[in-house]
């Protein structure tokens, strides 16, 4: 009987951790757009912008740790995400002010609502992106 419990709290712990590392198409860990941010953020790990009254806007996250329900993270080559979908298709992401474009950020791939960016060319995700579709 004990080794049963023992067991059975240990898969419950092991699932409760792993939904702390899932991205979803509005979270990204412990990070949820359009509530109030608390605490520090580790910028090694994200970058958070929020709007005037502290909520988040949206959220970057550089780590492999952080995966969809998919397998998705950081590192993951494009030719996985696009064999998803006929549709998917690489975008190139540029940087405007106002109507002009200034600069470029990389290519990415958006995929239910999360964009998967490479910023080198070398078709890996070096990052990935949540953020407020009104945006």
């Amino acid at each position: 009987m004990k080794k049963t419990i023992y067991i059975f709290s240990l898969v419950f712990i092991i699932s409760c951790s792993q939904n702390k590392n899932i991205i979803k198409k509005n979270r990204i860990g412990n990070y949820t757009l359009n509530e109030k941010l608390k605490g520090s953020i580790d910028r090694t790990v994200f970058d958070i912008s929020v709007y005037n009254d502290n909520k988040i806007r949206s959220i970057i996250t550089y780590s492999k740790i952080y995966k969809t329900k998919d397998g998705f993270s950081v590192g993951t080559n494009f030719k996985e995400i696009l064999l998803m979908s006929n549709s998917l298709k690489v975008q190139s992401i540029g940087l405007n002010k106002g109507k002009s474009v200034v600069g470029n950020i990389g290519n990415g791939i958006y995929y239910n609502d999360i964009m998967f960016v490479d910023n080198n060319g070398d078709e890996v995700v070096d990052f990935i992106w949540v953020q407020n579709k009104k945006e």
